[in-house]
């Protein structure tokens, strides 16, 4: 069996479990016993049999739930057995290949995102945009949202090869290229990564489609480094090919990406030190992670004083700019997981001021979550809506959950 269909069976497994079940029937029982018990009739042994039988249930459900367990544990196992070859093979593809990319395939080398996905993920980034503290984005020629990180003062771009940062040079106003910092770096040599940054410097570091394509020992070494980098409280968010879902492991058995594990990155992020705020899987597709180093952000900066920031092309659009030397508010917010079980409510409202209908989007008469974010999203490709009016939708529900 591929391993991809090992995860996917594990996926599944991960779905199924008796312990809602278990406590909704075991609460039911002791009702009837309890029932049994006050009654002024009382059967000769009656109630020992249902307290005997009650017990046997509470047992056989509770020794089902342990063997559905082991035998996630030994699909788990058959996994790592596995995996071995995975690894090298990912070392190996990006030695004798992925290491060697031109800069032009690798400019022509896109994952797809969703676009609600992606609305979201800005969303998130706008949480970290924050003018006190120095930002890092690696790769940010296929880094969604730089836009919404420009607050970051100053802001770092950071690739292998000068003419992967060329791209950004076209993105903003020569007065805005003035503010920016540019940095090469190099990976498998002797030195660090990052040799010539600033150390506990940053509050924000951020790479999205790199670390896809990058082997499990490369990720691992920017993780430490990085962790170097920041200041107490900063955060580090990537998005990478977590290969805990079916879809990842497919596209490293058709050699495009390599082969990560979420748990192997989490169990790295947990050993270094960082806290995990925050995760988003899509079975592979778009799989992220936010960590933040533990601390509280702080800084002696008093205000800024700066126009506001446009990208080149809409620079002609743009009218007078009226400077502000009003230090802008803190947004230092709570990087919390917002959308862990308001996830599904959110996108509800939010289908219902679309309009979208959510009729079918549904499993045995329930809400299916992937089902209603393709619903969303088929309904903003119809609509033509601007990414901005539906971004700031989303961040009114983020600061909702925050309060």
């Amino acid at each position: 069996m591929k391993l991809s269909d090992l995860v996917g069976y594990l996926n599944i497994l991960d779905t199924l479990g008796v312990q809602d079940a278990a406590i909704e029937t075991l609460g039911e029982l002791k009702k009837i016993v309890q029932i049994v018990e006050d009654s002024e009739t009382q059967i000769p042994d009656a109630l020992a049999s249902l307290v005997e039988s009650k017990s046997r249930a509470e047992r056989y459900l509770k020794q089902f739930d342990q063997n559905l367990q082991q035998l996630r544990d030994s699909v788990q196992d058959l996994i790592v057995q596995q995996e071995t070859v995975y690894l090298a093979d990912s070392t190996d593809l990006y030695q004798t290949g992925l290491k060697n990319d031109t800069p032009d395939h690798i400019l022509s080398r896109r994952l797809s995102i969703e676009t609600l996905t992606k609305l979201f993920l800005q969303s998130r980034l706008q949480l970290y945009a924050d003018w006190h503290y120095p930002g890092m984005v690696i790769r940010p020629a296929h880094s969604p949202g730089v836009e919404d990180l420009v607050a970051l003062d100053p802001l770092y771009f950071v690739d292998t090869n000068t003419e992967l940062l060329e791209p950004m040079r076209s993105q903003f106003t020569d007065e805005y290229q003035r503010r920016l910092r540019y940095y090469v770096v190099k990976e498998y040599t002797h030195d660090p990564i990052f040799w010539n940054l600033p150390k506990q410097q940053f509050g924000f570091v951020y790479s999205f489609h790199y670390f896809n394509f990058k082997p499990l020992e490369i990720v691992k070494q920017y993780m430490t480094e990085v962790f170097g980098l920041l200041r107490p409280g900063g955060s580090f968010v990537f998005s990478y090919n977590n290969c805990d879902q079916q879809g990842a492991v497919s596209l490293v058995e058709h050699h495009f990406c390599s082969y990560t594990p979420g748990r192997l990155v989490r169990e790295h992020a947990l050993i270094l030190g960082y806290e995990i705020t925050y995760e988003h899987n899509n079975n592979g597709s778009t799989s992220w992670i936010e960590l933040k180093k533990p601390g509280v952000l702080e800084s002696i900066r008093g205000g800024q004083a700066l126009a506001g920031i446009f990208r080149k092309e809409d620079i002609d659009a743009v009218p007078q700019t009226i400077i502000d030397a009003t230090p802008p508010e803190s947004v230092d917010r709570s990087t919390k997981d917002i959308y862990n079980e308001l996830e599904l409510i959110a996108l509800v409202e939010m289908a219902a001021m679309l309009p979208v209908d959510l009729k079918d989007a549904t499993t045995k008469g329930q809400l299916n979550i992937k089902k209603v974010r393709r619903a969303i999203s088929t309904q903003i490709e119809a609509m033509g809506l601007s990414d901005e009016k539906l971004r700031r939708l989303i961040i009114r529900f983020n600061k909702r959950t925050e309060t």
